[in-house]
């Protein structure tokens, strides 16, 4: 919910109560959505780096513009801009809380329905969160979320839907639109999830999932070393007896 790609305002535009600079005509067939976000907060810790006694303060800014161009139910192109800035020191923060500029997104998704399925793919820089939290996230406590690049397979049926990836590391600089591929980390996987229960309205799901990361420069305890992981499991979860 936190990826402003995911928005879709088609259905919106077509009963005529699309909100202002969402789904705009732009010619016969095109839609442009835009999308934007301010994040100001300050953060403080107490007994910073296990000190009694020792505390740190720090503003944190985020600014985010997004522009979601439709040409057709079949075509769009996403992307996305982001810059991030904190008041202390900023000569030692990293590249996603202190960033002049960065291309924080820009890919394209062709789909297309094949029966009762909708097949899909996107391919370019991209957010990908889909999956546990505690093993996939944005990392949304940073100015910048992070994001990868490589494509993304996907489809849709009314009861199942089916994906795969196959991602790269975006490695952030800090200067303007300064970023890199990271080649060598990797993001690879399949997941899929489906409705066990019966009926309309709330469900239930069934998620099962398997990643591959790869790191060769993993950082921990003040060691680094080669990353290598694969996980496989499922996530059961959902609502019964309730709207």
């Amino acid at each position: 919910m936190v990826s402003r790609w995911a928005e879709d305002w088609s259905c919106m535009a077509a009963a005529g109560r699309v909100p202002v600079l969402k789904a705009m005509p732009m010619g016969e067939a095109a839609q442009l959505t835009v999308s934007s976000e301010i994040r100001l907060r300050h953060a403080v810790t107490d007994n910073a780096e296990l000190r009694r006694g020792h505390e740190s303060g720090q503003t944190q800014l985020r600014a985010v513009l997004g522009g979601d161009l439709r040409f057709n139910p079949y075509v769009r192109v996403f992307g996305e801009m982001g810059t991030g800035h904190v008041d202390g020191h900023q000569d030692s923060a990293t590249a996603n809380f202190q960033n002049e500029a960065s291309l924080q997104q820009l890919f394209v998704d062709l789909r297309a329905s094949a029966g009762p399925m909708l097949v899909g793919t996107m391919i370019g820089r991209q957010e990908f969160s889909d999956g546990p939290r505690q093993l996939i996230s944005l990392s949304d406590g940073p100015n910048l979320h992070r994001t990868w690049n490589g494509v993304r397979l996907y489809a849709h049926h009314a009861r199942y839907r089916l994906g795969a990836f196959d991602l790269r590391a975006t490695g952030l600089g800090r200067g303007g639109f300064d970023e890199k591929i990271n080649h060598a980390e990797k993001l690879q996987g399949l997941n899929a999830s489906f409705i066990v229960s019966k009926g309309e309205g709330p469900n239930t799901y069934l998620e099962p999932f398997w990643i591959h990361t790869e790191n060769p420069v993993f950082r921990v305890a003040g060691k680094s070393g080669v990353d290598d992981r694969n996980t496989v499991g499922a996530r059961l979860w959902g609502r019964l007896g309730c709207r």
